[in-house]
């Protein structure tokens, strides 16, 4: 199949086919977008001697992906990357990357596929004939996750079958998809269950261990995590063969297959063994990486404030200086390094202008800094995010930090009735693996809340559950005096508290020193000019209500500058300049 021929098959047209760089809309979504963007040429496609490939940089389709004995797109214009027939309807699966991963189609009356299943049963149980005839001559049937393996499995020699709407996710407080119908199929079978080494995978064998008790003549189940320490997150039967284990080796286990017990659950792994301290001393890891100094480092971190006060400024400034190998906040120099900028309340329009007055009139902007917008849909973390921020690092010579702003828009829903503590954890818990298995920065945007507290932390508009997850925690806060501090805490970070100054003209935020010196230096000033206007001498109390300070403040300060020779106390409880 030539380039072209390819290209037209996935829906695909250029101007011309010559090798080289090209760009077109996208057919999978271009024309799904508001009319003034359908024209937005967003694939960009390669032809090299190789043949053609291609990528959307709004929707994320990707082609072509390999299948068997050939290459097929990523679920564009109906191609599939397998089929799975069930009796009165057919199950789809897209390649990896896709959402939906599968769907389920019948036939119509003229014989056309339309989506759904049309009326059929889709409790039956795949290749459900074969099975039956297994059962009737004595052989052990195993359950597993998905058509892929039960076909791998008959492939050598060995009855299998499953359900055809997957498994569970625990985690998304999913019931579990395996019904008490599903093994009434499998009545007086001896059957043996085997899970991928997932939550969901160890759920789902639950389930069909639970319901199977009583109905199939044996119920037991083998979890191939415990016979092979190499396997992968998510491995399944399939991947056990591959990774070169024989029919032979995998009979042997599932004659070792423990009876199934109600009431207990599949053990994800063996107990593991405790590290030693003397092993740890002599362990060298790399030196963490302080992407801004002092103030971002490798890790989750969150930066909280409130709406408007220059949060976004500041961020995109520090991820600028990264790009460079620039200063930001005044006079922190920054290590360069690839940034990855998700500004997801923002069009292009609103990003370019803001970095055009960052950057001025520089003839070239940092080819490091890559970004997504408002317009490229970035999907929620939970629905593909993560994916795309992996694809990203994997994708550059340098991660070094990654910016999302607002986390609101990526952040998983609230699934029915879970607690706020644990959704709030959730959200964070696989970004923050991200950042700290890849040794990437990654700075998430949030609110404050409007009531105000004693300790700046506890203003975070959130539970404990997102502010434990994260490694740090930064605060941009607006002081009552009008001054604006700067607060940091967290796991590999010294505890900050800076005063800040924000420059109107170039829109850039600069560290004018410790925020307590700072703040009594203003306050000293506000006491000096209350004595001055007062003209005579005047007692705490007056000096608070003309200041705005808190009496017990005032009092405090009149001391040290009585002690320092500032003011004068020319009678009890009253003070003058």
């Amino acid at each position: 199949m030539t380039p072209e021929e390819l290209l037209d098959t996935n829906g695909i047209r250029l101007k011309d086919y010559k090798p080289g760089n090209h760009t077109s809309i996208c057919p999978e979504r271009s024309h799904k977008r508001s009319r003034a963007n359908q024209k937005t040429e967003c694939l960009s496609v390669k032809i090299d001697a190789r043949g053609a490939t291609w990528k959307c940089h709004h929707c994320g389709w990707f082609g072509p992906v390999k299948g068997k004995g050939q290459y097929r797109s990523n679920g564009a214009a109906g191609n599939f990357a397998a089929t799975f027939d069930y009796p009165g309807f057919q199950k789809v699966k897209y390649p990896k990357g896709h959402t939906p991963r599968f769907r389920i189609r019948h036939r119509n009356s003229r014989g056309d596929w339309e989506w759904g299943a049309g009326g059929a049963d889709t409790s039956v149980l795949y290749r459900k004939d074969e099975v039956e005839e297994a059962i009737a001559a004595g052989h052990t049937i195993l359950g597993v996750e998905g058509e892929k393996d039960v076909d791998r499995l008959w492939s050598i020699g060995i009855p299998a079958t499953c359900n055809a709407h997957g498994a569970a996710d625990p985690t998304k407080n999913q019931k579990p998809k395996w019904k008490p119908e599903h093994s009434e199929q499998l009545r007086g079978a001896d059957i043996v269950v085997i899970p991928d080494h997932d939550p969901a995978g160890y759920a789902h064998a639950d389930a069909t261990c639970e319901c199977s008790h009583g109905v199939c003549k044996t119920v037991r189940r083998l979890a191939l995590r415990d016979h092979w320490p190499n396997c992968p997150s998510g491995g399944d039967v399939s991947d056990y063969l591959d990774a070169g284990h024989t029919r032979e080796q995998l009979d042997e286990l599932i004659e070792q297959a423990k009876d199934y017990t109600p009431g207990t659950s599949t053990p994800g792994t063996k107990p593991g063994n405790a590290h030693g301290g003397e092993d740890l001393q002599l362990m060298i890891f790399p030196p963490i990486k302080y992407v801004v100094p002092s103030v971002i480092v490798e890790g989750l971190t969150i930066l909280a404030g409130k709406p408007k006060l220059g949060k976004s400024w500041l961020l995109l400034h520090a991820a600028i200086a990264v790009a460079r190998g620039g200063f930001t906040l005044g006079t922190i120099h920054c290590i360069e390094g690839d940034v990855l900028y998700c500004s997801l309340e923002d069009n292009q329009r609103r990003l370019q202008s803001r970095m055009t007055k960052l950057l001025g009139v520089i003839p070239k902007w940092p080819k490091r800094f890559q970004y997504f917008t408002l317009s490229d849909d970035f999907p929620r973390l939970n629905n593909g995010g993560i994916d795309w921020l992996k694809a990203w690092i994997d994708s550059v010579p340098a991660p070094r930090l990654i910016v999302i702003d607002t986390f609101v828009t990526v952040r998983a829903p609230k699934k029915g009735n879970q607690p706020n503590y644990d959704a709030d954890y959730e959200s964070g818990k696989e970004l923050q693996k991200l950042a700290n298995e890849r040794g990437v920065a990654i700075v998430i945007v949030y609110h404050l809340r409007k009531a105000d507290a004693d300790d700046a932390y506890d203003t975070v508009n959130a539970t404990l559950g997102l502010t434990g997850v994260v490694d740090s925690v930064l605060i941009l806060k607006r002081e009552t005096s009008g001054g604006v501090t700067f607060f940091g805490r967290g796991r590999d970070l010294v505890e900050i508290e800076k005063a800040l100054e924000f420059d109107q003209n170039a829109c850039t935020w600069r560290i004018v020193g410790d925020a307590a010196a700072i703040r009594l230096t203003k306050e000293r000033e506000k006491i000096l000019d209350a004595l001055e206007e007062a003209g005579t001498p005047i007692g705490p109390n007056e000096i608070a209500a003309a200041t705005g300070m808190k009496a017990q403040n005032v009092r405090f300060l009149l001391k040290k500058m009585l002690k320092d020779g500032l003011i004068k106390n020319p009678s009890y409880g009253k003070y003058c300049k």
